[in-house]
């Protein structure tokens, strides 16, 4: 599922540090993604993506 927010309201990682994910580099494949774990533990645990554009973020 993919949400769209404007720039003029919203900073992309600001917004998706409120929504408690933390930020993972995968060094492997160089890419950057957000996590939020479902319990207590390591696993299991939520990944979202984030794509900037030149007016908008997406988040997916």
């Amino acid at each position: 599922m993919k949400f769209k927010f404007p720039y003029k309201e919203y900073n992309p990682e600001d917004l998706i540090r409120r929504c408690g994910y933390g930020k993972i580099y995968n060094r492997h494949t160089n890419e950057t993604s957000y996590k939020r774990a479902l319990g207590s533990g390591f696993y299991p645990r939520f990944h979202v993506y984030l794509h900037e554009f030149d007016h908008y973020f997406e988040v997916n």
